[in-house]
């Protein structure tokens, strides 16, 4: 068995953080007659990804993915608004073609940061008292086309 070293099993793209731009949710209730814990895939849920590629001082390329998230926006009544924009920033490592670096983060940069999303949108409706909205786990790949 050889020995190498942490960093030779380094992805292309690491992910340095991410913050939420936006998190608002909005209801008018629907007379107590909510269900606990409903699952967000009754309701319609838009995705919109935005990609940016920027080169720092030293040539490193420097990624940013902005995820967004609006559930019920035509403001189905039996369901709260919810609306989350996120920003992720991710380094690429050195000698990584551009083409590869944005389809790295298109599927791997988005699956790193759905998770953050998708709790943050359940943690803001259980802490609100309507019981968490739960998104359903997506395929990033086609979300990542559908763009």
């Amino acid at each position: 068995m050889s020995e190498k070293s942490l960093t030779s099993y380094h992805a292309a793209i690491q992910f340095q953080g991410y913050m939420f731009e936006k998190l608002s949710f909005s209801y008018h209730g629907n007379n107590g007659n909510e269900d606990e814990g409903e699952a967000v895939g009754s309701v319609s849920t838009k995705f919109r990804i935005a990609i940016a590629l920027n080169k720092e001082n030293d040539s490193t390329l420097k990624g940013d993915i902005r995820l967004s998230c609006e559930v019920n926006a035509e403001n189905n009544e039996q369901f709260p608004m919810v609306s989350a924009t996120m920003h992720g920033e991710f380094h690429i490592s050195p000698n990584t073609p551009e083409d590869q670096a944005k389809k790295l983060l298109e599927v791997n940069g988005v699956a790193v940061m759905f998770p953050f999303l998708r709790a943050a949108i359940s943690n803001i409706t259980m802490t609100a008292g309507v019981g968490p909205m739960v998104l359903p786990l997506v395929d990033v790949r086609k979300l990542a086309h559908a763009e």
